[in-house]
């Protein structure tokens, strides 16, 4: 009956549809590629192919699943129907030929699972070291909270401190700052400043004699890391010292500029715990971690 309705069309019809199931077929014959089987295209095509004049919400409903029914048959029975030439079925096979190679050669490789970044930390003293996974957004205290039955001790109680050049020099990560970026700086560093660097985890004592402390002065400092402590060749004479480096762009040694950073010293150890307090408060709002609710 499709044969039959198809031959009675004018002339410019009926060229026009025969050119345009062929092309749908053929769409349909790479359904497995191209997941456009004949139901999904009729259901695409059939509006715009045998579009419904009706009022009724109902009958164009009706309709519009009749319509379907017969794009879906006049795809998937073509051959039948429009009885394609040799020359047709040659060209069809040889362009079915060169996408299959084409979805060969560019079908995307399975991609490959990335593992996290992997560091020690040293637990309390330089003789307890454990492995943790950090991921980028993997904080201080997350940190804290999964060493913290390592360590002993309630995970709030306990801090990560960034010890750097030789031990020279240290730095209280803060709760809410990303261990993996702490780790990832090292790495603009001069080889002589970074190779040994490590982090250890442990109480937490003097953040929260820098928390208690009276807030006395406030300073920018949301451009600079501060350590405590100087590199040895330093030698200020002095009881205390705290060194300043940019977070970004720090500058490589040269002969011009032998120092790591720029340092302040003083002789009175208050004065150290005023300067840290007002640094801490200055870069954080919150200083200390929030005990957690352990159910038992």
């Amino acid at each position: 009956e499709y044969r039959k309705v198809m031959f009675f069309l004018p002339l410019v019809a009926r060229n026009t549809a025969r050119k345009l199931f062929a092309h749908l077929h053929f769409l349909n014959t790479m359904a497995h590629a191209n997941k456009m089987n004949a139901e999904n295209l009729a259901s695409v095509w059939a509006p715009t192919i045998m579009p419904a004049a009706l009022t009724s919400q109902t009958l164009q409903t009706a309709w519009s699943a009749k319509e379907q029914y017969v794009v879906r048959d006049l795809i998937a029975n073509y051959e039948e129907i429009w009885e394609p030439t040799e020359a047709e079925t040659r060209r069809e096979a040889a362009i079915r030929r060169v996408l299959m190679r084409v979805l060969s050669n560019t079908a995307p490789a399975p991609p490959k699972a990335a593992g996290d970044l992997r560091a020690w930390i040293y637990v309390n003293d330089r003789n307890t070291c454990h492995q943790i996974a950090l991921t980028p957004n993997k904080t201080c205290s997350d940190v804290c909270i999964e060493l913290c039955e390592k360590a002993q001790t309630e995970s709030h109680l306990l801090m990560i401190e960034e010890v750097i050049c030789n031990e020279s020099m240290r730095r209280i990560v803060h709760k809410d700052e990303v261990v993996l970026d702490v780790v990832l700086q090292w790495s603009y560093w001069d080889e002589e400043d970074r190779k040994e660097n490590y982090l250890m985890i442990k109480n937490n004592k003097l953040l929260h004699d820098i928390a208690g402390s009276h807030k006395i002065e406030e300073w920018l400092v949301k451009d600079i890391l501060w350590y405590i402590g100087h590199e040895p060749k330093r030698n200020p004479q002095s009881r205390w010292a705290i060194t300043f480096i940019p977070k970004k762009n720090k500058q490589k040694r040269s002969k011009d500029r032998p120092w790591f950073g720029v340092t302040i010293a003083g002789a009175v150890t208050e004065d150290q715990v005023k300067w840290m307090t007002a640094l801490m408060h200055a870069e954080h709002t919150d200083v200390l971690p929030t005990p957690r609710l352990v159910i038992t």
